[in-house]
């Protein structure tokens, strides 16, 4: 018999590299000196703090903390049922909608089967996929970084299980309207189940931007099945609680509920997230501000001559000025104390990933740029 070690994994982890995050505020202030926390500009987080209702909620659930949460979130998957008028059978909540994504892998992916998505978007797509020993099939994107739709549909298989939509893409920032989902999402065959990701859904200023949840509630039993992602980790400013859920059929919902971890979302994280949906106005007034800031991020690199590919979300895909590449650019930053993203992990060597923050953050990376460009 041969000798295994017992540290042994599974065949389909040996191409697979862990997601690779940001590197923390704390280690880019100590490394440089630098006499204030860098402004971090990264992660397409919402730059404003979430209400302060929110912090006497999350307190209130301390003495509760000796006991388990509800396990199947049960209040905030009411919560979410009222607000959008779904079932509450057909709403999985996970530890940000990776999580979602993660049981949904678990549950559908398996050796043999394919997931089509798009190149470059979001990369936990192919990681799931690859963990499960299922295979991402890549379409390139166009050259205006939009999503090949007709190659999309053209690239589905009989062996097809999902096809993966973000909307609007990342680190695009790019949208497809109302008409192209409607022609997409008729296109695909019915064995193959559509992930509408919709991460960014608050963040969207145009009146052709489609809402995946009425496609759901409208959808037929000919056409492929849908599931619709959403988070509380952008506009509504929780990322640090990691919450985001499905919208599904009822009968696809019962099935992750087989995967997903038990007591998978913390007592004072539920509580937070029911309470959140009610802050209509801070959504509001930060959606506002974040959009006007990214219009003026917008005239401010065009003013510099910097390409960028015209955002949709709370964040701007660059292209790094003159010679320099995404990682060099990133590195000249890093002591101007700010923070981006290099896209290089994404093959665009030239492109950096801009979240767009508080307007004093802004004025922080508009002068920097200047510095280390020569501006």
């Amino acid at each position: 018999m041969s000798k295994r070690s017992p540290y042994e994994v599974r065949p389909a982890l040996a191409g697979l590299h862990p997601y690779e995050p940001g590197r923390p505020i704390e280690e880019i202030e100590a490394k440089y000196g630098l006499d204030s926390p860098p402004v971090k500009l990264a992660s397409n987080e919402n730059p404003y703090s979430p209400p302060e209702q929110l912090k006497e909620i999350y307190c209130q659930e301390f003495s509760q903390l000796n006991r388990y949460p509800d396990g199947g979130s049960y209040y905030l998957r009411e919560a979410l049922s009222e607000k959008y008028d779904w079932p509450m059978d057909g709403i999985v909540v996970g530890a940000g909608s990776d999580e979602v994504l993660d049981c949904l892998a678990k549950a559908m992916l398996e050796p043999g089967c394919e997931i089509v998505c798009g190149d470059p978007s979001f990369v936990i797509y192919q990681m799931d996929a690859l963990k499960m020993g299922a295979r991402p099939v890549t379409v390139k994107l166009t050259r205006d970084f939009q999503f090949d739709l007709e190659a999309m549909v053209d690239a589905v298989t009989e062996n097809t299980r999902w096809v993966c939509l973000p909307n609007p893409n990342n680190p695009t920032a790019r949208y497809i309207t109302t008409t192209q989902l409607e022609e997409f999402f008729a296109a695909l065959p019915s064995h193959c189940l559509l992930l509408l990701d919709e991460a960014y859904f608050e963040f969207i200023d145009s009146e052709d931007y489609p809402d995946g949840i009425e496609f759901l509630k409208n959808r037929t039993e000919d056409q492929a099945g849908l599931v619709v992602l959403r988070t509380f980790s952008k506009a509504y400013a929780l990322p640090g609680l990691r919450v985001g859920y499905g919208l599904m059929e009822p009968r696809l919902a019962r099935e992750l509920h087989k995967v997903r971890p038990p007591f998978n979302i913390t007592r004072p994280t539920q509580a937070v997230a029911v309470e959140a949906l009610k802050q209509e106005e801070f959504l509001a007034w930060s959606r506002e501000k974040i959009i006007s800031e990214r219009r003026r991020l917008e005239v401010e690199f065009e003013s510099r001559g910097i390409d960028f590919v015209q955002p949709s979300a709370n964040f701007i895909l660059a292209e790094a000025p003159g010679d320099l590449t995404a990682d060099e650019l990133f590195e000249k930053l890093l002591p101007e104390g700010v923070i981006i993203r290099s896209m290089s992990p994404y093959g665009l060597e030239k492109h950096v990933r801009i979240t767009v923050g508080k307007p004093i953050e802004n004025q922080i990376l508009l002068s920097a740029l200047d510095n280390v460009c020569g501006f």
